[in-house]
């Protein structure tokens, strides 16, 4: 073999190897692309009928192919809290909104998570909370957490931790003591209407708190406060399951509290949170 064939057939040799390493270099960084795509190209979707106010349906887009994802049991009308990683394993998680019979019998809602597992797949964690309220996401012991404020006053808070909705906390609210009271388990009739009778301005004679019941909520409301001075205050309150006379005052006037601890002061002219 001569010199010059023996130097071309290194050379050709070493281009060759040049291509291929090249090459798998290229592959490397199109699989990474993809991946990234893929943990960054998933979102949730909800699904509306035309001319319909809530959602009965969800869907999880993956990389622009859209997924229906099928829903518990039970639940026919959903909301969207937030999408976010809540279990911060590089996909994003949907918090879902249980609507309780589609906001038609006043019943608090649940909740739950979604979560993308590759391959077209979703999990669907066991519903969690029952509240009124939204609830609050923040930071907890480093984890991303779910705050929900139940109907009972319990304080219940939630992380997602392997596909599942786990409890890590809950309290209960402590119960302001009133000296005189009315809850919404005293009244046996929608139609009754109560009168919570004390002295809330010290002159001796006593004052009138007139309630009625909104059986549709399960709540009290204040029709008026009657003072024996003539005095007559109403609309100052959204309703609650117990109304009550604190013994703290406000402007040498007892102050009331709305539910377990919502206290209501009085301005001079008015009882206000």
């Amino acid at each position: 073999m001569k010199t010059t064939d023996f130097k071309n057939g290194l050379i050709a040799v070493a281009i060759s190897l040049a291509m291929i390493s090249c090459g798998g270099n290229n592959a490397t960084q199109q699989n990474a692309e993809s991946s990234e795509q893929t943990a960054g190209g998933i979102s949730y979707e909800l699904v509306k009928e035309e001319n319909d106010f809530l959602a009965h349906g969800l869907l999880g887009l993956v990389d622009g192919e859209k997924y229906k994802i099928d829903l518990p049991a039970g639940v026919e009308c959903i909301g969207m809290v937030k999408q976010l990683d809540f279990d911060e394993d590089g996909l994003p998680d949907v918090l879902m909104e249980n609507i309780s019979a589609c906001g038609g019998n006043g019943a608090a809602n649940s909740f739950f998570f979604v979560s993308y597992k590759g391959n077209g797949g979703f999990q669907i964690t066991k519903e969690f909370g029952y509240s009124w309220n939204e609830p609050l996401i923040e930071k907890w012991d480093d984890k991303t957490s779910v705050v929900v404020e139940n109907d009972d006053a319990t304080k219940e808070r939630y992380i997602l931790q392997d596909g599942k909705a786990v409890l890590v906390e809950s309290t209960k609210k402590t119960e302001l003591v009133a000296l005189k009271e009315i809850k919404a388990t005293d009244f046996e009739d929608p139609d009754d209407v109560k009168e919570l009778r004390f002295d809330l301005d010290g002159d001796g004679k006593d004052d009138i708190i007139t309630c009625t019941f909104w059986e549709r909520w399960g709540i009290i409301q204040v029709a008026n406060i009657t003072f024996s001075s003539g005095i007559v205050v109403t609309d100052f309150s959204d309703g609650c399951e117990r109304i009550g006379v604190l013994a703290t005052k406000t402007n040498k006037i007892h102050d009331l509290v709305c539910g377990d601890d919502l206290i209501l002061r009085w301005d001079g002219k008015t009882y206000k949170e």
